[in-house]
């Protein structure tokens, strides 16, 4: 259903298959990535409580995993 690779983590596989808008898309992606939070005075006043939940859920599914 998902691909013969449902189970590794790619994140690659969802940019197009052309090689030159490859390398834009992760330009794109990258500078997309550092403004979410933003910066100085006008950064994000949740993002402690949201890089606790990111970290709770790497060392919890791992976990959660093994119990299952």
């Amino acid at each position: 259903m998902f691909g013969w690779d449902a189970d590794y983590f790619r994140p690659e596989r969802w940019l197009l298959e052309d090689n030159n808008k490859h390398a834009d898309q992760l330009n794109t992606i990258r500078r997309t990535n550092k403004i979410i939070f933003g910066y100085g005075i006008y950064q994000c006043l949740s993002k402690p409580i949201a890089w606790l939940k990111i970290i709770k859920v790497i060392f919890k599914v791992p976990l959660l995993r093994r119990l299952i």
